[in-house]
């Protein structure tokens, strides 16, 4: 078709090719290889015999490898009179950009009085299964210790409650973020799944011709790479779901006062990795009022990074939880004697730090003698709660990723 055509309009080119292009069922990955191979071929022929210039063929077949060449990628499908407000996500990276490097951090202007109820609700989000030594061990003790009634730790688990655990739920969802926004929650504990952000992605095993899974992300494109199987392609829109709704439940929880802490492992050491502490969302979140970034582990194999919410004490905890004086150092990525990958078991929060996490969020609760006199939290929601307030302890490590 390129020797074929006449004449000398490169848009004209650009549009010849996006139409023959379309005349094949192809793949992405498959089409930008045809692509890559044309220009190759047309950048080393002698006998250049076409009627438009190199340079413009160059510059129509580079375009054409852009996804946003292509509306059926990038097009909004919602209803334009409902959702009128939506912007392109460069735009929204580029504002918590702004935000983030603001020479002044942003305060409120008005603070709305904390609201209190004589129960005390904190949801710990992706538990897992129950165990001796995790954080709702220590909290439930800390609660026994105190004398305190109306006390609930929900786990908020699609393994503890296949619907209202699941936060891909978008009912779930709306449920829980509203009880956040009304007050009925207190403290929030979230570790999001890293699957898909692990540096241990696509690392050699050591004595063996096993990889672990490819690479979905990098610095450059931190919310996923074009070009994926339809399955990673669905574990990362599970990871943007869960890790979503963590960051919106922090944030609401904010403007009630209450206290949080996200976990996620730290920032890599390789320049061009993916975090979510690169993320410009969440360096804006960081400079929000109440919010500070923890790192645990420094100079370890795995090192972890918190996200906290009026949890100012928590490094005081943290320290006095500590059981020995140097932290491990051993290499956590590879594959144990029964071939499974020796990432799963860091999904388990050892007890020392459930120990610490659970006094902090403590430290933050209201007193007794400031909620005897207020009023009970609404019914249906207490007896959610108690659905969801888990005590039978599990035996096996939950996958991060569910989905078929």
């Amino acid at each position: 078709m390129i020797f074929d055509f006449e004449g000398s309009d490169p848009e004209c080119l650009q549009s010849r090719l996006r139409a023959c292009i379309q005349t094949h069922a192809i793949g992405w990955t498959l089409m930008l290889i045809t692509l890559q191979h044309v220009l190759a071929a047309f950048e080393t022929l002698q006998d250049y015999d076409v009627g438009i210039s190199r340079e413009d063929l160059r510059a129509a077949l580079s375009h054409l490898a852009e996804p946003y060449a292509w509306n059926f990628l990038t097009e909004i499908t919602y209803e334009a009179a409902e959702h009128d407000h939506l912007h392109h996500l460069d735009l929204y990276e580029q504002w918590c950009r702004d935000f983030a490097s603001a020479s002044t951090s942003w305060k409120p202007t008005l603070c709305c009085p904390r609201p209190f109820f004589r129960e005390r609700v904190v949801l710990h989000a992706y538990s897992g299964r129950r165990r001796p030594g995790d954080f709702q061990w220590f909290l439930d003790a800390l609660g026994r210790q105190h004398k305190l009634e109306g006390f609930y730790v929900v786990s908020l688990d699609i393994v503890i409650d296949s619907t209202w655990g699941d936060i891909g739920n978008q009912k779930t969802q709306r449920f829980w973020l509203d009880s956040i926004r009304s007050g009925f929650v207190i403290g929030f504990l979230a570790g999001p799944p890293c699957c898909t952000w692990s540096i241990a992605r696509d690392k050699k095993v050591a004595n063996s011709n096993r990889r672990g899974p490819r690479v979905l992300r990098n610095r450059e494109a931190l919310w996923g790479f074009w070009s994926v199987s339809l399955k990673e392609k669905r574990q990362l829109f599970d990871g943007h779901l869960l890790l979503g709704f963590s960051l919106h439940a922090m944030v609401l929880l904010s403007s009630v006062q209450g206290c949080g802490a996200l976990e996620h492992p730290a920032e890599p050491a390789e320049e061009n990795a993916a975090s979510i502490w690169r993320l410009p969302l969440m360096q804006m979140i960081t400079t929000l009022p109440g919010f500070q970034h923890f790192l645990l582990g420094a100079g370890t194999a795995k090192r972890t990074g918190l996200l906290a919410l009026n949890l100012s004490d928590l490094p005081t905890f943290l320290r006095g939880s500590a059981i020995c004086a140097h932290i491990h150092r051993n290499q956590t990525i590879g594959v144990d004697e029964a071939g499974q990958f020796k990432t799963a078991k860091l999904k388990v929060y050892p007890p020392a730090l459930c120990k610490a996490l659970a006094e902090g969020f403590f430290s933050n609760f209201p007193l007794s003698t400031e909620t005897m006199k207020a009023p009970h939290l609404p019914a249906e929601f207490i007896n959610r709660c108690k659905q969801m307030t888990c005590t039978t302890m599990g035996h096996a490590i939950c996958a991060d990723y569910t989905g078929s």
